[in-house]
């Protein structure tokens, strides 16, 4: 005979809910949770960190809604991390650090850099990072490959300080009818890029998880192999808003060592682990 005690558990498919009556409408219902570090949930639910559920597409769509996607890592660190990239820049009313394009390039460089960046125009700056134009969709459409930027950008701009807020930056944008607004400091250094199409986008999702640059939120996974550190930091970089030690069994040396690593690069970083289903699993990790 064997000395285990054996417990009595259950799925999904055994158990019912008896409804009863309520005076609550859905309407009434918070369902938002706090999963740390101030990231809040409008929706509690993660999208799998697995290479047939959870990509770039996946995350935006969760964070639109409320939820949070988990990018899979069955990729280079460098896919990753370029995953996240696509989700941070696809709608924040700031866009913080803006493709921008030099003076002196030609409109041949600027159309390679559209094709490649998916972006329709540019701020142009010196290489003190001084703003110099703008070189837009019409200017690119209607000049020669051969002309260079100073030659056809908009020179006219209109822009904002960096302590402008949503309401003044759109107000501008619809006196003066432009889609695209720079952010400079004092110094007429560009600090940022606000476009209407990011702030329309914002407001068709009101209960979007959003960062404090108002990009949408989301986590990657890492395991626990050679390169974490190298994923992790190119996570990072990237602007993830969580990161999930992604293993099947979660109460092992291996996920503990990966926690540990993981919170003495980052102290500030959100950390998820698991799977664990035991309640020494949840009090080990």
């Amino acid at each position: 005979m064997s000395d285990h005690q054996f417990f009595e558990a259950l799925t999904f498919s055994d158990v019912s809910l008896v409804p009863s009556h309520s005076e609550i409408l859905p309407s009434d219902v918070d369902t938002s949770v706090n999963l740390g570090h101030k990231l809040v949930l409008n929706a509690p639910i993660l999208s799998a960190a697995m290479d047939t559920v959870t990509t770039s597409h996946m995350a935006i769509a969760m964070a639109e809604v409320g939820g949070l996607g988990i990018i899979h890592k069955n990729m280079q660190p460098d896919e990753q991390a370029q995953e996240v990239h696509t989700v941070k820049k696809y709608e924040a009313w700031v866009i913080k650090n803006p493709i921008t394009i030099a003076p002196d390039a030609t409109i041949a460089m600027a159309k390679k850099l559209v094709l490649e960046e998916s972006v329709s125009g540019f701020p142009v700056v010196d290489p003190e990072g001084v703003l110099q134009g703008m070189l837009t969709a019409r200017d690119i459409r209607f000049a020669s490959t051969d002309n260079l930027v100073r030659e056809v950008m908009s020179k006219d701009l209109v822009i904002a300080k960096t302590d402008a807020n949503t309401a003044l930056c759109l107000e501008l944008m619809k006196s003066r009818r432009v889609e695209k607004l720079p952010l400079v400091d004092e110094y007429n250094h560009l600090k940022g890029l606000v476009t209407v199409k990011d702030i329309n986008k914002s407001g068709t999702f009101p209960y979007s998880v959003r960062d404090q640059q108002g990009r949408l939120c989301c986590g990657a996974a890492v395991g626990c192999g050679p390169d974490l550190e190298e994923r992790a930091h190119a996570l990072i970089h990237a602007g993830v808003d969580m990161l999930v030690v992604d293993s099947a069994h979660g109460h092992s040396k291996n996920v503990y060592d990966a926690i540990k690593k993981l919170r003495g690069w980052f102290r500030d970083v959100l950390i998820v682990a698991g799977n664990v289903v035991t309640q020494e699993g949840a009090a080990f990790l």
